[in-house]
C-alpha cells in the first residue's frame, strides 16, 4: 500500500534523492505518471515505486523508497540487467529520440484548450520517465564499473577514455559551429542572431533563463572556447563486461544530454502561453503558473480561477508531494514537513570531510563556493572550489573558472562528471553532503585521486 497520511510517511525508510529547481505541476505529473502502463513499462521496466517532493517554490529535494514492496531496487535491478544487452540500449536511443521529437512536436502546437492542454500535460507526464532513466542508469552503471574495475589502477583515466559519449551534446555541437567560424569574416549581429535561434534554450533547463542575443555577440567577438582534453589511445586489460559498461556509460551520458536539450526546449517554448495564462488570471507569471498542478492549470483555461492565487501563496514557503495511489497525489504543508526534513535531510553533524566518486583525476586546494544556482554565480571568482548538490548548463561560465567541481549527487554520467573529464578538471561526485559539510570561504582540498574532499 503506497504511504496515506503523515504518520505513514515518517515511519517508512526513505532517502534523499536529489535536488532540483522544477515546477510543482513537473513534479505533480511525475508521481501521477510513475506507475502508469505507458510510463515506466513503455521502457520495458518496472513500475510502482513511492516517490515525494519537498517543495519551497520551485526548488525542490526528492526522495524515494530504499526498499520494500514501493523501494526503487526492483526498478534499478531490472534496469542494470537491460542494459547488459547492446539490443536493449538500441531500443532506447530510439525510444528517446522518437519520444523527443514528438514532445517538441506537441509543445509547438500547444494551445489554451483543454483538450490540447490536457493531451500535453498527460505526454509531459510520461516522457519525465526520460529523466528517471539516465540519473537511475548513470548510477547503477557506475556501481556496476567501479565494481568491475575493483582496485584497477588508473580508474579515472580508464572511465574518460572508454566512456566518451557517441553523440554531441547540444553545448559540443554549438561550440563546434562556433570553431568554424573562427577567423571568418562574419556579420557578428547576423550570425549571433542565428545562433541564439538555434541554442538559446540551452541553459534554461525548466525554470532558468535563456541566452539573450547579446550572449552569442560576445562569444563571436572573443570566440575563446575553453581547451577539451585530448585522450591518447589506452590498451588496458580490464574485463570485456567492464569495457561494455563503459561503452553503454556514454550512451547514457549523451541521452542525459540529449533529454536536458528536450526539457530545456520545451520549457522555454510553452513559456508564453503559461506567462500569458498567468497574466488574464491576474497571476503574476509563468513562475507562478510553476506552483499550481496540471489540474489547477487546466482549471484555468476552463474558467475556475478563484482558489489558484491563494494556493499559490501556500507553496511559495514550503509544501510536500507524495503518492497516495494510482494517478493521484497528495499535498502536506508546515510542520509535518519539516519534521520529514528533519529526520530525512542530509545533514553535517560535524563532519570536515566527505568522500565520493572520482569523475576526473587531480589535487587542488581553495577557497569553497557552495552555489546554488545562477543567484549565487556573482560570488565565483577564478580559482575556486565548485561545491553544488548537482550542476547544469547553466553553470558553465563559473565551471570555466572553478580549479575543481564537488557535488552532493551523480553517477559518471552526470553533467559536472561530463563536463571535468572534457576541461580536465579535478572532479568528485555523489559526496552525499559536501553542500552541508563546507561553507563558503573554506579552505578546502579536493583529492580526486581518493575522492576525498575536507577543509585545511
Amino acid at each position: 500500500m503506497f504511504p496515506k497520511n503523515q504518520s505513514q510517511i515518517l515511519s517508512l525508510p526513505w532517502e534523499y534523492y536529489i535536488s532540483r529547481n522544477i515546477p510543482i505541476w513537473h513534479d505533480e505529473l511525475t508521481l501521477l505518471y510513475n506507475n502508469d502502463a505507458r510510463g515506466w513499462p513503455a521502457y520495458k521496466l518496472p513500475a510502482n515505486y513511492a516517490q515525494l517532493r519537498a517543495h519551497r517554490g520551485d526548488f525542490a529535494d526528492f526522495y524515494h523508497l530504499m526498499f520494500g514492496q514501493y523501494g526503487r531496487d526492483k526498478l534499478n535491478n531490472a534496469l542494470l540487467r537491460h542494459l547488459g544487452e547492446q539490443k536493449y540500449v538500441d531500443f532506447s536511443i530510439k525510444y528517446f529520440k522518437e519520444r523527443g521529437g514528438k514532445f517538441i512536436h506537441l509543445a509547438k502546437e500547444l494551445e489554451t484548450k483543454p483538450k490540447t492542454l490536457g493531451r500535453f500535460f498527460e505526454f509531459y507526464g510520461l516522457s519525465c520517465c526520460l529523466l528517471d532513466f539516465t540519473s537511475l542508469g548513470s548510477k547503477v552503471i557506475t556501481d556496476k564499473i567501479l565494481e568491475l574495475l575493483g582496485q584497477c589502477p588508473n580508474q579515472a583515466d580508464i572511465i574518460a577514455y572508454y566512456a566518451k559519449s557517441p553523440m554531441l551534446s547540444p553545448m559540443q555541437k554549438m561550440e563546434k559551429e562556433l570553431a568554424g567560424l573562427r577567423g571568418k569574416k562574419i556579420d557578428i549581429e547576423r550570425e549571433a542572431k542565428r545562433l541564439h535561434k538555434k541554442y538559446c534554450w540551452i541553459p534554461v533547463s525548466f525554470v532558468s533563463e535563456p541566452w539573450g542575443v547579446e550572449y552569442f555577440v560576445d562569444l563571436l567577438k572573443t570566440n575563446r572556447l575553453p581547451r577539451r582534453s585530448s585522450l591518447a589511445p589506452r590498451n588496458d586489460k580490464i574485463p570485456d563486461e567492464a569495457k561494455y559498461f563503459l561503452r553503454v556509460l556514454g550512451v547514457i551520458a549523451g541521452l542525459n544530454e540529449y533529454r536536458k536539450g528536450i526539457f530545456s526546449q520545451v520549457s522555454l517554448i510553452i513559456r508564453p502561453l503559461l506567462d500569458k495564462l498567468a497574466r488574464e488570471n491576474n497571476l503574476g507569471s509563468w513562475k507562478d503558473i510553476n506552483l499550481l498542478t496540471h489540474k489547477e492549470i487546466l482549471d484555468l483555461v476552463k474558467g475556475k480561477n478563484d482558489y489558484q492565487k491563494q494556493l499559490i501563496e501556500k507553496r511559495k514557503s514550503l509544501c510536500m508531494m507524495y503518492t497516495s495511489g494510482l494517478h493521484k497525489v497528495d499535498f502536506l504543508y508546515g510542520g509535518h514537513v519539516l519534521e520529514f526534513e528533519k529526520k530525512f535531510k542530509p545533514s553535517a553533524n560535524g563532519e570536515k570531510e566527505v568522500k565520493g566518486i572520482v569523475a576526473n583525476k587531480g589535487k587542488v586546494v581553495g577557497k569553497a563556493k557552495i552555489i546554488s544556482g545562477p543567484v549565487d554565480f556573482y560570488k565565483f571568482k577564478q580559482g575556486d572550489i565548485l561545491i553544488a548538490k548537482m550542476t547544469s548548463v547553466d553553470f558553465l561560465p563559473i565551471m570555466k573558472k572553478a580549479s575543481a567541481f564537488v557535488t552532493d549527487e551523480g553517477g559518471l554520467a552526470c553533467h559536472a562528471a561530463i563536463v571535468s573529464r572534457e576541461y580536465h578538471v579535478p572532479c568528485v561526485i555523489g559526496t552525499g553532503k559536501a553542500t552541508a559539510v563546507f561553507k563558503d570561504g573554506d579552505r578546502v582540498e579536493v583529492d580526486a585521486e581518493k575522492g576525498i574532499v575536507r577543509k585545511i
